[in-house]
């Protein structure tokens, strides 16, 4: 049973999560697919992939932002873009069909899951009627749905349909999408762990807190990911949510990072 870590280097302003991991069963020292990677690192061990990209990684790459990343997206998958079986590329719950068809404004991006960087994700968009390629065009937030937690992940119904594109009936939405290395870190959890120690403590709410005060969208990917409630500013509101979710012990199963 053999662990792997893939990175991809580049740098991205936005919502692209760009670096990933996971854990497949393949022997390191091997290439199945022969595309030039070990099996170890590849993202898509049985499918040639030499670009390697990741759409929906569960690491989320703050680049020169940061010296480190946040290793708990609450949507991340196991699998590369060129191996990944659902169909949807960045997990924002339209398919790639769909999202190259576009919703009555256009073709949107089938790895960016908020295409035009307003903290919606494009399927929110698309159900609510505003245009997922416009930053100006958003919906109201009361449009979003219930403001009560169904599944007590400590993310609202509403927050999970229109800014996260979790599952607000499951408590740990991308378990289902990690059929190799499933993790066992609630929404909630994973949302407010802001770095890749897999825990959630006083240094998230430090960092979180560093980055105080509303922000211009569409905004870098710390701006995005420490903005807890998705709300335009970072404020106590998001400092709550983090001190909420305290963890005595890391709720991760998967390898720790380098």
């Amino acid at each position: 049973f053999e662990s792997r870590i893939a990175c991809n280097t580049a740098l991205s302003m936005f919502t692209t999560p760009i670096r990933s991991f996971s854990v497949h069963r393949f022997e390191v020292g091997r290439d199945e697919d022969v595309d030039g990677i070990d099996d170890g690192p590849d993202v898509c061990p049985l499918v040639i992939d030499p670009g390697q990209a990741h759409s929906d990684a569960h690491i989320l790459d703050y680049g020169l932002l940061k010296s480190y990343d946040d290793w708990t997206s609450p949507w991340g998958d196991d699998n590369g873009d060129a191996c990944d079986g659902d169909g949807d590329r960045d997990n924002d719950g339209l398919s790639d069909l769909q999202e190259l068809a576009g919703c009555g404004f256009g073709p949107t991006s089938i790895t960016l899951r908020d295409t035009d960087g307003d903290l919606f994700i494009d399927k929110a968009e698309c159900q609510l009627g505003t245009n997922p390629n416009l930053v100006s065009n958003k919906p109201l937030p009361a449009a979003c749905g219930s403001t009560l937690d169904a599944d007590l992940d400590g993310i609202s119904t509403a927050r999970e349909f229109c800014y996260y594109g979790t599952d607000p009936n499951n408590p740990n939405s991308d378990a289902q999408h990690d059929n190799i290395s499933p993790d066992t870190c609630t929404d909630g959890q994973e949302a407010a762990s802001v770095n890749g120690d897999f825990l959630v403590s006083s240094t998230d709410l430090s960092q979180v807190a560093q980055q105080f005060g509303p922000y211009t969208l569409p905004a870098n990917l710390v701006k995005v990911t420490f903005d807890i409630t998705k709300n335009g500013t970072i404020d106590a509101t998001d400092l709550s949510q983090v001190a909420q979710r305290f963890t005595a012990v890391k709720c991760q199963s998967l390898p720790a990072p380098p």
